[in-house]
């Protein structure tokens, strides 16, 4: 009795162990989760009927925790600056250009966030004249910095050229992964597409599928999934 409880527990710390490293591999964890991230599974395990034969169930029932888990330290410890307030508060006193040059000295000392918002102030020219060039340089930073909507910004435009480049498929790829590894919902589905498709990768449908389901928990908009890839005006 004794053996076969030894086996028992050797098989579940092996399934621990699989469900942990797809998790680091499909959900891009951190050394710094992994703890978290045991906790999560032996929690889904408990929670979901007959786990071995709904792995589905306890992948997602796991993230579920560890996503729980990690918005809400990120919510307690996210300070953003409110770039909208920056712009009108400055533009008031100093103008149109002194408003965009101190959006420029965030961007440029390494904030992401300031870097998209001037690059979409560019492009769009609501607030000054549209300037294409500009608008690509900081986007271009601001995925350089770690900005999800520049990483799908950039990748869309990519994919959209329908290229047969095999090395430009691979780069369009890594701005799909850079952005899905951030939680983009729309980056998850289409890295799942890409995975399905082998766009860019090695096509493997359990790849597809896990980040394929990590979309939709995270409520992936399916439409602006459509719009990313230029499906939406065929």
């Amino acid at each position: 009795m004794k053996k076969d409880n030894k086996v028992n527990v050797s098989v579940a710390e092996a399934n621990a162990q699989e469900r942990l490293n797809m998790m680091v591999e499909v959900f891009g964890l951190e050394p710094s989760q992994y703890e978290t991230a045991k906790i999560a599974i032996d929690f889904a395990v408990g929670e979901v009927a007959d786990p071995e034969n709904h792995e589905d169930a306890v992948i997602a029932t796991a993230y579920d925790f560890l996503s729980g888990y990690e918005c809400a330290q990120a919510d307690y410890n996210r300070k953003r600056t409110n770039f909208i307030d920056v712009i009108e508060t400055v533009m008031l006193c100093k103008g149109t250009r002194a408003a965009l040059g101190f959006l420029g000295d965030f961007a440029e000392e390494g904030d992401a966030d300031a870097a998209y918002f001037l690059a979409e102030t560019y492009l769009k020219g609501d607030v000054c004249r549209q300037n294409e060039k500009k608008g690509a340089k900081y986007m271009s930073l601001a995925a350089s910095l770690g900005n999800p909507e520049a990483l799908v910004r950039i990748g869309s435009s990519g994919y959209c050229t329908r290229t047969e480049d095999e090395e430009e498929q691979a780069e369009i790829f890594e701005f799909f992964h850079k952005a899905a590894l951030l939680r983009h919902p729309e980056a998850e589905m289409v890295l799942s597409i890409l995975y399905h498709t082998g766009y860019g990768c090695e096509p493997n449908e359990n790849l597809a599928h896990m980040w394929g389901l990590k979309a939709n928990i995270d409520k992936c908009d399916h439409e602006k999934v459509l719009t990313i890839m230029g499906y939406d005006e065929e």
